[in-house]
């Protein structure tokens, strides 16, 4: 409703990392979800994983791209593996996070890779696997999504999706820019996706034979 309030005084507006399911109102930069998803898919098949899990976020109305960074993941699993992945996704509050780990790697048969949606996610993976004797990636192979400031830090160092917060930024000023200007003034909203890099660290290993 906001949104639609600016719009009508002739106020630009840029949100980043919302998907509009349907009346798109405003300019939207999105990370590449589906191509960000297929290349962690791609990683971990590569390694010979077959049951593999997905860890989501409470998946809250704002978080629409929680929402489609586990289906793309979901999907490109599929396509590539041929077999369905099973995923959780933490309460409504966010609170239960450690739980949902426990409950993920306690499966049998269990998973031998999990994809969080976020690092924060993969965080309860990591206290989950210590405190069920799990050894990443021995046992365990985990990615991340985002890279941030405490994953090349956790030992073993977490592999991740790194997004491009300053290409992202800049494309949305430009938007606005481009709007101010009025060289883009009685455009319909547009959507750019810009795209995320694997980085691949030690919490990634080839699936434990049987």
């Amino acid at each position: 409703d906001h949104f639609r309030e600016l719009i009508e005084r002739k106020v630009p507006v840029a949100v980043i990392d919302h998907e509009y399911s349907e009346d798109q109102i405003a300019d939207s930069i999105e990370t590449d979800e589906a191509a960000s998803a297929r290349a962690v898919a791609e990683h971990l098949i590569s390694l010979g994983h077959k049951q593999i899990a997905c860890l989501s976020s409470r998946e809250a109305a704002w978080q629409a791209w929680a929402v489609r960074r586990r289906e793309c993941f979901e999907q490109a699993v599929e396509d590539l593996n041929g077999a369905p992945v099973k995923s959780w996704r933490l309460n409504a509050w966010g609170t239960d996070g450690l739980e949902i780990a426990r409950e993920i790697l306690s499966q049998s048969p269990r998973p031998t890779a999990v994809f969080a949606v976020t690092d924060h996610e993969a965080l309860y993976l990591y206290e989950a696997a210590a405190e069920l004797g799990i050894e990443i990636p021995r046992d365990l192979s985990v990615v991340g999504f985002a890279d941030l400031d405490f994953a090349a830090n956790l030992r073993p160092a977490l592999a991740t999706m790194r997004q491009r917060p300053r290409e992202i930024g800049r494309r949305a000023a430009q938007l606005i820019l481009d709007r101010l200007d009025g060289e883009m003034f009685d455009s319909p909203p547009t959507t750019i996706k810009v795209g995320a890099d694997l980085i691949v660290r030690k919490s990634t290993g080839r699936a434990a034979e049987g």
